[in-house]
């Protein structure tokens, strides 16, 4: 576990930016703050707010996931992020259509060339959740 100033620093993010999203409904963590103490992060905790990030940094307005009434459509995307047992699990965001709903996988990496040639993905974002939970272990060796 760590707390908000280690994963603040180690993202490279401002504290106000990282409360934005939390409190815009773009990044939910399952652990809530402990009353008096510092919100603490796990590792799945740290992914999402990764991801945000990469997302954010990318250009992605993140509010075009959701609508005025529910803003919570990333975080929602973001829930239950999970390995693989023996493959590489790579998460896919994706919608059949411009404007459609995105959509969420979690898929071993072999499937990734039958994802991409389907006729009816329009948008596809892949994100290899082994090499980053590695990424962020090695920057956080806390959470191993």
């Amino acid at each position: 576990m760590i707390d908000t100033t280690e994963l603040c620093q180690g993202l490279g993010i401002s504290r106000s930016r990282l409360d934005q999203w939390i409190s815009r409904g773009f990044l939910k963590p399952e652990r809530p703050p402990v009353p008096g103490g510092p919100r603490m992060w796990d590792l799945a905790d740290t992914m999402r707010a990764a991801i945000t990030k990469n997302l954010f940094n990318q250009g992605i307005k993140l509010s075009a996931w959701g609508s005025a009434e529910k803003e919570t459509v990333l975080a929602s995307r973001l829930a239950n992020l999970h390995g693989l047992h023996n493959s590489q699990a790579v998460l896919a965001l994706f919608a059949d259509f411009a404007g459609g709903p995105i959509r969420k996988r979690i898929l071993p990496a072999s499937e990734v060339p039958s994802l991409l040639c389907q006729e009816t993905t329009s948008f596809l974002l892949l994100i290899n959740l082994d090499k980053l939970e590695a990424e962020l272990i090695a920057k956080f060796p806390a959470l191993a």
